[in-house]
């Protein structure tokens, strides 16, 4: 069209593309132009982004537009943001996740797993029930506050170990699975137990033996049990580097929907809202020996392979509970698996600790667990379908996940040193137990 009325105009246009497709989507995040930004997109956005450049331009005689001379700002190119996340790790977790909620039509589940030594995220997997009965990271239900049911029983343990009310071996009894406080009364899942051992009572996860205790210890003075979970900063969120985290709900006797029947309900997991990762992070502060520590899920921020800023683990609380506190409840957690309510979980390969949970309102059921080296948290949300039956528990529906988690913490240990037991397939240096494979071809890791 000539010189003057025509040309190549150049407009750039910036995509962020996600290497793993759907993996992690509510956790890596989405951005999007005039929409909402989430994830880590979202926190780290200015990081990511950089800056734009620019300059100031004249216009000439005949039309042309000349630059002044040291007008000039180039742009800055955006870093790079290095994730915790595992994605062998993350990727089991995703399987499992979904195999299970598809298997049983659950509505909605989360999976977490956090190193017990630096309280960094190795994988957070969220799914939720669409329209059409398919699965998809619809929201974070790893932050999101919900009744933690019995894996909370292990908050009311720690309390009456540190202030020295009783211990691991002590007897309590459940009264056959019935207890009356006020004008409520509470029940077991299990009817019939008897005089048990705390340890037996927390394995068995006897609502009313642990209810028993705190009312007995706590009534006159409910504040000391209320301000010991403020110390494990369960009235806090939990600070990891996600927005939109909600608050918890943790009552205390200030509270005007405070009842007579408050203490030994909290005790066994209701009338108290926490989320999922303040739970593994409770856990993970237990395998870490009383040390709480602080989850992340952003290693550094490098610029062309060089590390600009680098995140350290950062401790929360040094101590949760005094040591012997800490060693009693380790030796309930691990009553759980050998004898209690999760010892289906039982593996050749690793110790495994943890504590199982289902919380009858919400049609919940939890597992909380961990190893040496990793802590797991299994949640998942249902809506009672007929095809349940007897695994509307934390063991039924959420242990199967647990096991596929902790077989990704065996990718370290030397091959000279493992050995494999019968029934058990070696294949490229991993485990798999062909009982445990799904209908869809995943094998889950062992």
């Amino acid at each position: 069209l000539g010189s003057r009325k025509g040309g190549l105009v150049v407009e750039q246009k910036n995509k962020r593309v996600n290497p793993f497709n759907v993996m992690a989507l509510r956790t890596i995040g989405l951005w999007r132009k005039n929409s909402q930004v989430i994830g880590l997109e979202a926190t780290y956005d200015s990081v990511l982004k950089g800056e734009n450049g620019h300059c100031i331009k004249q216009r000439m005689p005949g039309g042309q537009w000349m630059i002044i001379q040291g007008s000039e700002l180039e742009p800055t190119n955006g870093f790079d943001v290095v994730t915790t996340l595992d994605v062998s790790i993350q990727d089991i977790a995703e399987h499992a996740l979904e195999s299970q909620l598809s298997k049983f039509e659950c509505l909605y589940g989360t999976c977490i797993v956090m190193e017990v030594k630096t309280g960094k995220i190795k994988a957070i997997a969220n799914l939720g029930r669409q329209n059409d009965g398919s699965y998809w990271e619809d929201f974070n239900y790893a932050l999101i506050p919900t009744e933690p049911g019995s894996t909370f029983k292990l908050m009311t343990l720690l309390s009456l170990f540190n202030d020295k009310h009783i211990t691991v071996d002590d007897q309590v009894n459940a009264q056959g699975g019935s207890a009356s406080f006020g004008n409520r009364t509470m029940k077991d899942s299990h009817l019939g137990l008897g005089v048990l051992s705390v340890k037996q009572a927390f394995a068995l996860s006897s609502n009313v033996a642990m209810a028993k205790l705190a009312y007995q210890f706590y009534a006159a003075n409910p504040t000391v049990y209320t301000n010991f979970l403020k110390k494990l900063q369960l009235d806090q969120k939990t600070g990891i580097d996600l927005l939109g985290e909600r608050r918890p709900v943790v009552k205390t006797p200030l509270n005007k929907s405070w009842s007579a029947t408050s203490l030994p309900w909290m005790a066994t997991g209701y009338e108290v809202m926490i989320a999922p990762l303040r739970t593994c992070m409770i856990y993970n502060a237990v395998a870490n020996n009383g040390t709480m520590m602080k989850p992340y899920l952003v290693n550094a921020i490098r610029s062309f392979d060089k590390d600009v800023q680098v995140f350290e683990p950062e401790v929360v609380v040094p101590q949760i509970a005094s040591k012997d506190a800490i060693r009693q409840v380790k030796l309930a957690l691990e009553e759980v698996v050998l004898t209690g309510t999760g010892k289906h979980i039982q593996s050749p390969f690793y110790s495994i600790a943890g504590k199982t949970g289902t919380t009858n309102e919400s049609h919940d059921a939890w597992f909380a667990g961990y190893n040496p080296k990793v802590v797991a948290v299994a949640w998942i949300g249902f809506d009672k379908p007929a095809s349940l039956g007897d695994r509307e528990t934390g063991g039924g529906l959420a242990l199967p996940m647990w096991i596929s988690y902790m077989g990704t913490a065996l990718r370290d240990i030397p091959q000279e040193s493992r050995e494999v037991p019968s029934g058990v397939t070696q294949v490229d240096g991993d485990w798999f137990i062909p009982e445990f494979s799904n209908a869809g071809g995943v094998r889950e890791l062992q």
